[in-house]
């Protein structure tokens, strides 16, 4: 509780300064950037959608000690970020609320690709290359009409940089603490009449937990072509491969007793992944009859783990492996039409969206010598094909009020085959199809130059993954439900003046049957309702041209509504986040930053009875300087200054109220210089 303390003091003093500023001239402050954003699927001024939505800029990636998009957004009001293995494989990322189920819940696009799988692996943060991202827009607040599947907590769409201008190299080199070293190389700009964008990079470390490594590289590219001012053009690519530890838990009696937070019980047990798509996005030009994109994508991944244990009944040492492969097609044409009626500005846009996808899962273990009759075994072959027609429109009532609405129909087919072996061999054949609705209507008023005040009101939906349907445990469960939900939203973006900002949103979401992994039959379920509340402030200032102050609270409340755990928590959620930064160039090139992130207590998952106590809270202070002279950079950046002692993830046997958790990095250093030419 005493680091929630520090935290909101720390933010009201940056609040303060900032409100305090609010009295001043606006030509004493520098003009905050007009920001344009894409969470209607096209681009639009953030003031005009009835959304509360962080942008990320570059420059801001260029000055925070990131290493991955999951590292970025751990300052960003609502969003909370956990790891498992302390390396870029384990990251999660929560939006308003949903702990364990957290990746689930959170639609994750790369320029506008669904990067979300069918099955609960999440989204790979390592897989997409920080340097490479133009800016990453944040949409809270559920998107089911314009996004579908997953889009329940939020949608994060992650703009990659695209070929402009005279062409430029740029190259990279990092290391830092745990042994880290990475090395990036890129190189953009346009060619005549072709745009263009080559990179390449490569990351290893030891990690901070033993079993903790990683080894990726990445290698992508995109070409664009414009023919005349009414057709464009761009294909773009990327392939991916890494290594990775599983370094496990730790228990509460392993760390008080002979283990560090370094340590590991897993060894041996490890990761492979090999992932690329290719994806083709063109643009015609129709005029006053609006524009007609068309994107295809194609995405194939091979996952593959090992892990060891004893087993319980014989004492022997068990060897368990598993092969999952996921091609994804995707074809998601859509129409954008913009037309004043009686001078008042309207914006349509109606699509139709289709994605298929076959998962292969194999998997055995070594019990009884032979890989194919192993004591857990399973063999799934798993078909999903999603389509749908959307629509959502944009009406300017009045010159400053708009009013939106929006509609989608979906239907989704999911075909099982295969079996399994747990005390005995099960087959399975069979097929489950869905039909979800998804609306939303929402009106924003527009005052002063760029202040707004929105609330809105939309349904949203997810389906299992195809592994919460199946699982070696429990067989194939068809019973499990599809989660639907109700969410409100109210909010206000004031500028006091051109260089201070603030903002305040109140959410609740109602759901029915939202999905969760219960511990007591180790199958997926569906609570029989749940609700997530909560408030947003945020608030920014830049009263001069070397100064910028943030911060940020949340308050996020997530509980069970009915049924057997009816009044208690859901499990993995903080009810308060705190973030705040100053930024200063004191000097032309010179950057400093200082920031701190606060997160509160929050059950451990399993934790559904509410019966143990909680996961402890904690806060990071960090800090980064970074120097540009001409076509070079310098830096050097340090995280967790104080050496915090903390978790982001615990798992609990609430029966017998055993903790295990999954420490987080210590004190650790990075810099790194970088040219561009």
């Amino acid at each position: 509780m005493g680091r929630l303390w520090i935290g909101v003091l720390g933010s009201i003093v940056i609040c303060l300064g900032i409100i305090g500023q609010a009295g001043a001239a606006q030509t004493e402050g520098v003009e905050l950037e007009e920001v344009v954003v894409t969470a209607t699927r096209d681009k639009a001024e953030e003031r005009q959608v009835p959304y509360n939505v962080s942008v990320i800029t570059k420059e801001e990636i260029q000055r925070s000690n990131a290493q991955n998009v999951a590292d970025v957004l751990r300052s960003v009001p609502s969003v909370t970020v956990t790891n498992t293995t302390a390396n870029p494989k384990g990251a999660s990322v929560d939006i308003r609320g949903f702990g364990e189920t957290a990746s689930m819940n959170t639609l994750v696009l790369v320029d506008g690709r669904r990067v979300n799988a069918i099955d609960i692996s999440g989204t790979d943060w390592s897989q997409i290359p920080l340097d490479q991202i133009e800016r990453i827009e944040v949409i809270r607040g559920g998107g089911s009409v314009l996004y579908g599947d997953n889009a329940v907590g939020g949608v994060i769409n992650i703009i990659t940089k695209k070929g402009a201008g005279k062409p430029t190299i740029q190259a990279e080199a990092v290391g830092g603490s745990y042994g880290l070293n990475i090395q990036r190389a890129s190189s953009q700009g346009t060619v005549r009449d072709f745009r263009y964008e080559v990179h390449a990079r490569h990351e290893n470390t030891v990690g901070f937990r033993d079993n903790g490594n990683y080894d990726g590289q990445d290698y992508g590219a995109s070409i664009g072509y414009d023919i005349g001012d009414f057709i464009k053009l761009d294909v773009s690519g990327n392939y991916h491969y890494d290594k990775y530890g599983l370094p496990g838990a730790l228990s509460h009696q392993d760390l008080h007793t002979w283990a560090d937070r370094n340590d590991t019980k897993t060894p041996d047990d490890q990761g492979w992944t090999e992932d690329y798509f290719a994806r083709f996005n063109g643009e015609l030009d129709l005029k006053k009859w609006g524009r007609i994109i068309m994107d295809f994508s194609y995405r194939n991944r091979v996952n593959m783990s090992e892990v060891h244990y004893v087993d319980f009944f014989t004492g022997s040492s068990v060897t368990a492996d598993q092969d999952n492969k996921i091609p994804t097609f995707g074809f998601v044409p859509r129409w954008i039409w913009e037309k004043d009626f009686l001078r008042f500005h309207n914006k349509l846009i109606a699509g139709f969206d289709y994605y298929w996808s076959n998962a292969k899962i194999e998997g055995h273990d070594s019990l009884y010598g032979d890989p194919a009759m192993g004591f857990l075994s399973k063999t799934a072959d798993i078909e999903r094909q999603i389509w749908a027609l959307y629509f959502h429109d944009d009406f300017s009532l009045l010159k400053n009020l708009i009013f939106s609405c929006g509609y989608r129909y979906e239907s989704v087919e999911n075909n099982f085959q295969g079996s399994s072996y747990f005390f005995g061999w099960s087959s399975f054949n069979d097929r489950k199809d869905d039909t979800m609705h998804s609306w939303e209507v929402g009106l924003t008023y527009l005052f002063l130059d760029n202040s707004k005040v929105y609330s809105r009101i939309s349904n949203s939906y997810r389906y299992p993954a195809i592994d919460e349907y199946f699982s070696v445990w429990t067989g194939l469960n068809t019973s499990l439900q599809p989660q639907q939900g109700i969410s409100y939203e109210v909010g206000v973006d004031h500028f006091f003046t051109k260089a201070i900002r603030a903002g305040l949103t109140f959410f609740w979401t109602d759901l029915d049957k939202e999905i969760y992994f219960n511990p007591s039959t180790f199958a997926n379920d569906n609570y029989d309702k749940t609700s997530h509340w909560g408030l947003e402030f945020s608030a920014e200032a830049k009263p001069w041209e070397w100064l910028k102050l943030w911060a940020n609270y949340t308050y996020t409340e997530a509980k069970i509504t009915a049924g057997t755990y009816k009044g208690n928590e859901v499990p993995g959620v903080p009810n308060h986040k705190v973030n705040f930064g100053v930024g200063v160039t004191p000097l032309e090139g010179l950057g400093i930053d200082l920031w701190a992130n606060y997160v509160g207590e929050r059950r451990f998952i399993s934790d559904q009875p509410n019966v143990v106590s909680k996961l402890g809270d904690y806060m990071t202070a960090n800090a980064k300087v970074s120097y540009t002279w001409k076509f070079i950079t310098a830096f050097v950046g340090v995280n967790n200054i104080f050496n915090e002692e903390y978790s982001e993830y615990g798992v609990c046997n609430p029966t017998s109220g055993a903790r295990n958790y999954y420490p987080s990095p210590g004190v650790n250093f990075s810099g790194g210089l970088s040219v561009k030419f």
